[in-house]
């Protein structure tokens, strides 16, 4: 298996990845590392470099946390050795290139040396606010024409597995990840698909939110004038989803147990102040789930004859102030 492969294989074993995670850590580094010097290295060989850019300096670190994952993967009997084999084989040949040291960059030599990716450097970095629906290797791909440096952005934003959230376990599990409306820097070949660097300046808010199929209040999808799917987007697209999972049972759905809303378990019951609270409850814990909202304060439950009626104050991400929902859910 390659460095790569061990690293995949590593961060989504649900089982060990809490016991092996400052290996996957301080490999996440070690990969981005090596996939530069592995750039540069193709990028003088092929001609397009007089020399390897890169510095120098930068590769003896490189092979000073080889060394030292190494020692920490050994140490770990969670991790296979496997990847220990593939860490030497990597450490070989950088020390290899130290026969051609003098074709490297080097701090004094060149000055686009000192703007070093793994140092984050407020006056010329870009950064970019994430989308809903985003990848890092989308963004990489967008950004600096090569999907496979997404190692890149994770590293200089020190992200965790899955790196973007996209439910709010990702969040709640304590891991370092992005959530939309988060700003993360990009290296410095930044540039949008038109040749223009990448601002960071907040996106369009309707983008920001997402775009997504409307759905009539039964569940039916709507045409427009021209025949094509209506679709919502921004904040509508918002309220839309957060119904979705308020009339959803949890459970209900196979593949996404965590999806859904348990408000059926009052249904019958005598509206008591504590039903009422505990209703309450469970719709914050709901519209909580999803990434877009930060926070939910001030949630109001109301039993009626036939219906609940929940009013909430949500923070979304995007907007300084909060939005008020306002929500009539069937009993």
């Amino acid at each position: 298996m390659t460095l790569t492969e061990h690293y995949v294989a590593l961060s989504a074993d649900q089982k060990r990845a809490p016991l092996v995670k400052p290996v996957v850590n301080a490999l996440t580094e070690v990969l981005a590392r090596l996939l530069l010097i592995r750039n540069a290295y193709m990028a003088f060989n092929k001609g397009k470099s007089p020399m390897i850019r890169f510095p120098y300096s930068e590769v003896q670190t490189t092979v000073d946390q080889i060394d030292s994952l190494i020692e920490l993967a050994t140490a770990n009997l969670d991790v296979p050795w496997d990847l220990n084999v593939a860490l030497r084989d990597e450490l070989r040949a950088l020390r290899r290139l130290r026969l051609i040291k003098d074709l490297f960059t080097s701090f004094e030599k060149s000055s686009e040396a000192v703007n070093n990716v793994f140092l984050v450097q407020s006056r010329s970095r870009k950064g970019y606010m994430v989308q809903w629906g985003d990848t890092l290797r989308g963004v990489a791909q967008r950004f600096l024409n090569d999907g496979d440096r997404w190692l890149e952005i994770a590293t200089l934003n020190s992200l965790d597995y899955p790196y973007v959230a996209k439910r709010e376990a990702d969040i709640s599990a304590g891991k370092a990840v992005a959530i939309p409306g988060d700003l993360i820097t990009l290296p410095l070949d930044a540039q949008d698909p038109h040749n223009q660097v990448v601002g960071s300046a907040p996106t369009d808010y309707g983008t920001l939110l997402g775009q997504d199929i409307a759905l009539t209040q039964d569940g039916y999808l709507e045409f427009d004038a021209q025949g094509d799917l209506r679709v919502v987007s921004g904040g509508e697209n918002l309220a839309q989803a957060v119904r979705h999972r308020l009339i959803v049972p949890k459970g209900q759905l196979p593949l996404h147990a965590d999806y859904g809303c348990e408000l059926e378990l009052y249904i019958g019951i005598a509206g008591t102040p504590a039903a009422v609270q505990q209703a309450a409850m469970e719709v914050r814990r709901t519209v909580r789930q999803d990434p877009r909202i930060t926070r939910v304060e001030n949630a109001v439950t109301i039993f009626q004859a036939s219906a609940l009626t929940a009013t909430l104050t949500a923070r979304v991400i995007g907007q300084e102030s909060p939005a008020e929902l306002n929500l009539v859910i069937p009993r």
